[in-house]
């Protein structure tokens, strides 16, 4: 990033285009949820993680004479998953500058909200 500032300074009145690759492992992700800290280096730590019901190992059923299955039993934990696809490591500069472009994000969405 100080490489584009150098640039930009350098160059005054002239474009600068900035092309978004996408690595191989790319993948979107739906999160409900977020856990994290700070790490001994002063870098905040975020897993971001999707919440959901325990899938059972597996589940029987009693099947009457008329083929109508009745669960009689399921072996399952009890509790919810939070699955963890991604986390990540950000210095305090990045986390203020994402804390920004969400608060806008944030205000696009409540004005598209239609008061009821």
């Amino acid at each position: 990033m100080a490489q584009a500032n150098n640039l930009l300074m350098e160059k005054k009145n002239q474009t600068l285009t900035t092309h978004f690759v996408k690595t191989s492992d790319f993948r979107t992700h739906y999160i409900t949820g977020i856990f994290g800290g700070v790490t001994s280096s002063n870098q905040i730590s975020m897993s971001f993680f999707i919440e959901r019901n325990v899938i059972p190992k597996d589940i029987t059923y009693d099947v009457s004479d008329e083929g109508v299955p009745t669960e009689i039993g399921r072996e399952t934990k009890l509790g919810i998953v939070r699955e963890t696809p991604a986390g990540v490591l950000l210095d305090l500069n990045t986390a203020k500058s994402i804390v920004g472009w969400l608060t806008e994000r944030i205000s696009q969405v409540e004005s598209n909200i239609k008061p009821q």
